[in-house]
């Protein structure tokens, strides 16, 4: 259920229930895909803001039973009015 244009998620493909388990090695190559994809996302949607999300435990909204991050880009007053105009970035 995405919650804005271009909402990505990184998933390893190693199995981790929680960030407890994840591995010290794995987390370093999940430093170093953030970036790229936050990059992606916001220039695909078009806004410079976003969130990143991971819900870590049942009472904490984790649903999925695997470790994921959500990246989630948000567009500011200035950006959403300019996407009611049917203005693009530059």
């Amino acid at each position: 259920m995405p919650q804005s244009p271009a909402h990505l998620l990184l998933i390893p493909r190693s199995h981790h229930k929680t960030l407890h388990t994840h591995p010290l090695s794995l987390s370093a190559a999940v430093m170093v895909w953030l970036p790229l994809l936050a990059r992606a996302a916001t220039k695909v949607a078009g806004v410079s803001d976003f969130n990143v999300i991971l819900n870590n435990g049942v009472s904490a909204g984790q649903v999925v039973d695997h470790v994921h991050w959500h990246l989630v880009p948000r567009a500011g007053r200035e950006e959403r009015e300019r996407m009611e105009r049917g203005e693009r970035r530059q």
